[in-house]
């Protein structure tokens, strides 16, 4: 089963020190066959959910292969609510806890597909980028008030330098119904309230899937460089704290 060669492919990834590009060529091909099998109905509906799950465990295994560190989901308070991320890494030994990364791991995107003998159309990028964007604009500040609720040097400079430093990826399939300048310019806007947003795009031709080439000049990280940017805030926060890491950073 396709989730099944997924997981095996994350642990993979921590054992083996693997690189997204090592192993992208794998995990598109178990997006096709996991794929395939919603096309046809030959998948329940909460396995096929729980690709967001392991994706998020991709994203986990990437960052302990690159520098030895195992960021986990975590409940976190913020100034005024209660936030449950896919990632995380806190301080320790100190009476207050610091968030010192934190973040998100989207995937959106299906193809047309049966259920209960009913065919449904593509789920689209568009019809749910909104709402996590959302997510993931909100999220970050109201963690990053309760550290530093005043933004005296700006906001640019606020975002920068406030803890969490937070960070979103984006698995996606592309769609026939979807334009690649739109979803990008999307994403675009969360630079804003993100210190990192990094993507992987993914769309069928001909019966194949294959990735879309990073788009170039833009705000956006390929996955290998979200990746180097969590190592290296950690690293930082560490150097500062006077806590050794061995890192993995090149």
């Amino acid at each position: 089963m396709p989730l099944e060669r997924w997981a095996s492919l994350n642990d993979k990834i921590a054992r083996e020190r693997l690189s997204f590009e090592n192993i992208q060529n794998e995990l598109l091909q178990i997006l096709e066959d996991l794929d395939k099998l919603r096309k046809t109905g030959k998948i329940e509906e909460g396995a096929y959910r729980q690709k967001g799950n392991y994706f998020r465990k991709t994203i986990i295994a990437l960052v302990r292969a690159r520098c030895d560190v195992a960021l986990k989901e975590e409940t976190l308070e913020g100034q005024t609510d209660i936030h449950k991320v896919d990632f995380a890494f806190i301080n320790s030994g100190k009476s207050v806890k610091l968030y010192v990364v934190a973040g998100e791991a989207k995937m959106l995107g299906s193809p047309t597909h049966f259920r209960d003998g009913k065919q449904f159309p593509e789920r689209t990028i568009s019809i749910d980028i909104d709402k996590r964007i959302k997510e993931v604009k909100y999220t970050p500040i109201d963690l990053k008030r309760r550290f530093s609720a005043q933004m005296t040097k700006g906001w640019s400079k606020w975002i920068d330098d406030t803890y969490p430093k937070f960070f979103s990826a984006w698995l996606m399939r592309l769609g026939s119904g979807n334009r690649l300048s739109h979803v990008i310019s999307k994403l675009e806007g969360i630079c804003e309230y993100n210190n990192a947003v990094g993507v992987a795009i993914y769309t069928e031709i001909d019966g194949k899937y294959q990735w879309v080439e990073h788009p170039l000049n833009s705000k956006l990280l390929d996955i290998d460089q979200f990746v180097k940017k969590i190592c290296e805030e950690i690293l930082r926060y560490r150097e500062k704290s006077g806590t050794v890491l061995d890192s993995f950073i090149d």
